[in-house]
């Protein structure tokens, strides 16, 4: 939870770029509702608190206490992860982006364009596999009103004629063009030093013993007729 309102404002508005809109969900503990109280009364003031038609922290029905508590021993394994050198890379990324991005920094980067390149090049070597039991949740894990407010949320949706989530149907490989479609390295190796595709398939006809038509004389054969 961010200390002060000014940093909260900052975060929270991160889910607001480019005129999009979003949700952001806060995890408050018992150590830091002194901070969240400053909050609510710099943002709402002493008398609106209470008014849920000002409010604009709201209770987050789908992420009750008891489900986070059941996830404490996960989130423990995650928080190992979280390493000096994993947070120092993330913002050395987050700054890497927001440089790249920089309308005043434009001009610097047309006057040395390596500087921009070595910028677009420079990625993070060490990359941490997640861990693979975290990607199932048993079910004397799981928050019973949780699941309940879940399930209303998903008829709600249903109801109004929205997807339920952001999957996206998969299509075979075969009615995918961008996998389907394949090129013979040989075959680009002749395109490339200039052959054309009737050579090419000469050669494989040559090869296979298979019967090439050629258009081009079949074309000239009728225009001589």
């Amino acid at each position: 939870m961010p200390k002060t309102p000014s940093n909260y404002v900052h975060r929270i508005g991160r889910t607001g770029r480019a005129r999009s809109t979003g949700t952001s969900i806060s995890l408050v503990s018992s150590e830091e509702q002194c901070d969240f109280d400053k909050i609510q009364a710099s943002l709402y003031g002493d008398n609106d608190i209470g008014n849920k038609k000002t409010m604009r922290i709201l209770p987050f029905p789908l992420l009750t206490k008891e489900a986070i508590e059941s996830l404490r021993y996960r989130a423990e394994d995650v928080a190992r992860g979280v390493t000096k050198v994993a947070i120092k890379e993330a913002r050395a990324k987050e700054l890497r982006l927001e440089i790249l991005n920089s309308e005043k920094l434009k001009a610097h980067f047309e006057d040395h364009p390596t500087d921009l390149e070595l910028l677009k090049h420079d990625k993070v070597l060490s990359k941490r596999q997640p861990l693979p039991h975290l990607k199932c949740v048993p079910e004397y894990m799981r928050d019973p009103n949780t699941e309940a407010a879940s399930k209303a949320l998903k008829l709600s949706r249903a109801a109004m004629g929205q997807p339920s989530g952001f999957r996206r149907k998969r299509k075979p490989r075969a009615e995918d063009p961008l996998r389907s479609f394949s090129v013979n390295p040989k075959r680009r190796k002749l395109e490339k030093n200039g052959v054309n595709s009737t050579l090419w398939s000469r050669a494989k006809a040559k090869k296979t013993g298979e019967k090439v038509r050629d258009k081009r004389k079949k074309k000239k054969h009728r225009r001589h007729k």
